[in-house]
This record gives C-alpha cells, sequence and structure tokens, in this order.
C-alpha cells in the first residue's frame, strides 16, 4: 500500500510468465491505458503450454529397470505437421519399482510422460478486468487456456509413435493405459504472453527482448516465446536472458554506439539512452 520511487536508466522484468504479464497489465498511465507497452493490445495472448500426458508401457520380455528416465526427442521435423511434435520421458511406473534398480533388476512396466505442443492463439491468455481501478488492479490474473483438437490429436499420436520405437529396436510393447491427461496448465511451462515478435502487430517485444513502446524495459523469460517446443523451457529462457542482459548493460554502460539509439523519457525516470 505504499508508494515509491526508484530511479533508474532500465527496468528488467523477469518475474515469470504470469506474474510479468501482470505487472505490465498493472502498470497503466495515461500514456498507456491498457497497461505499459501494451499499445496493439496483444500482452497477454498467445499463452501456450506443454499439453501432457502420464500413462504405462510394457514391453514384450522384462527390460532393465531404469534408475535414471530415458528421453526420446521429437519424431522428424519433415515427418511433422508445423508446430507439432511430442516427446518421451521412460521412468519408473512405481515406487516400489525403484528397488529393482539397486540390484540391477528387470522390470515389464515403466511409466512414460508424453510433453506435447500446442500452436498459440490469439484468443488464450492472461487477463485483467478491464478499466482497472485502486479495488481491482491487484485482482489475481485470469488464465484462459484451451487445447484445440490438433493439440489433443498430436498428444495421442505418442502412443503409436512409441510402439513404432520399439518395434524398430526389435521388441514389442503394449499400452494398458490407463491415461492420464493433464488439464491445461498442469505442466506449468507457460510461455508466449509477451512475445518477441519481428512484427508488432504479433508481438510487444523487439529481438533484443526490449518493450518497442518503452525500449528502456526489459522482459527476459519465457513469456518472450514465441512457440513453446516439446522441451522443458528453463534453458531456453536462462540463454534468452543472458542475451539481453548482455546487450542492456552494453547500452546502459554506453560500450556500443548505435546508429539506431533514441531517446527515452519516463516521467518516472528521467531520460535515458537506450
Amino acid at each position: 500500500g505504499v508508494r515509491t520511487t526508484v530511479h533508474g536508466q532500465a527496468v528488467v522484468v523477469a518475474a515469470g510468465v504470469i506474474d510479468s504479464t501482470a505487472i505490465l497489465l498493472r502498470s497503466v498511465s495515461p500514456d498507456f491505458p491498457d497497461g505499459l507497452g501494451n499499445t496493439n493490445g496483444i500482452i497477454g495472448r498467445y499463452l501456450h503450454d506443454h499439453p501432457r500426458e502420464w500413462w504405462t508401457a510394457a514391453p514384450s520380455h522384462p527390460m532393465s529397470a531404469l534408475a535414471h528416465p530415458v528421453y526420446i526427442s521429437r519424431a522428424a521435423y519433415a515427418d511433422s505437421a508445423p508446430l507439432m511434435a511430442t516427446s518421451f520421458t521412460l521412468g519408473l511406473a512405481a515406487r516400489t519399482d525403484r528397488l529393482r534398480t539397486f540390484i540391477r533388476g528387470k522390470s515389464q512396466r515403466f511409466g512414460v510422460q508424453v510433453f506435447g505442443t500446442m500452436v498459440p492463439r490469439p484468443d488464450v491468455g492472461v487477463s485483467l478486468p478491464k478499466d482497472l481501478t485502486p479495488d481491482t488492479i491487484y485482482y489475481r490474473p485470469k488464465i484462459t487456456l484451451r487445447y484445440d483438437e490438433a493439440t489433443i490429436a498430436n498428444l495421442v499420436s505418442a502412443r503409436s509413435r512409441l510402439a513404432e520405437i520399439f518395434r524398430e529396436a526389435g521388441s514389442k510393447v503394449t499400452l494398458p493405459g490407463p491415461f492420464f491427461a493433464g488439464a491445461p496448465g498442469s505442466s506449468v511451462h507457460y510461455g508466449g504472453s509477451i512475445r518477441m515478435h519481428a512484427s508488432p502487430q504479433f508481438g510487444a517485444l523487439d529481438q533484443w527482448n526490449r518493450l518497442r513502446d518503452v525500449p528502456n524495459v526489459v522482459v527476459c523469460d519465457s513469456s518472450c516465446f514465441t512457440t513453446g517446443p516439446e522441451k522443458n523451457p528453463t534453458l531456453t529462457a536462462m540463454a534468452i536472458a543472458a542475451r539481453a542482459t548482455e546487450r542492456l548493460a552494453d547500452d546502459v554502460l554506453g560500450r556500443r554506439v548505435r546508429p539506431d539509439s533514441l531517446r527515452v523519457v519516463c516521467p518516472q525516470m528521467g531520460p535515458s539512452v537506450v
């Protein structure tokens, strides 16, 4: 409930997809009545997550119990629909199977977790009430996320692909189920709500993770992702953050002379060169 002013040349936002988006949407002003940097109304849109499914697989003959999970990556791009992929993590089906790993035993049942992909859409995302007031500005953000038929079909197709992988390895596998499909958001691998894109129509961030409308604000977590692959997002988010902050440090410290440098004036922070 206390307002504080802090002077600085730049602001870095990296609070995670949901909170970073909420921070920008709550940052309303006469210049940005719909939230900081949200001139085109796309902050909060294009949210995506990993569709996830878990089930068991039973090979035709006992195989070594897995002390460490095995990762099987996506199918070839040439054989896949655009932006559609699945990956597998094979591990233990139950805690009791852990005992077999200590004696190098075998198992005839494995747990399989599948991560899929989804094509980001502008009608899903993170939002706050319109026309924020002091009474509503701190409302919890609303998450709208749905998996369409293509996304679900892509996830289900992983079952037949795993059977094919076992056949190529000279074995057979049955998938007795049950199949536990994760609800939207169960992976908590959110991305895409403050997108980086070459076009202002589709992304609020430029190629250096700067808000186009306020270039001394950097957003460098997985909210900048344009799409989401079938892999865990943390390393990619870390690499993008390192790249963005190195560029920011060069610009703030004057180590780079850029022909496109511009002077940004923020009422609260004063002028700065970006």
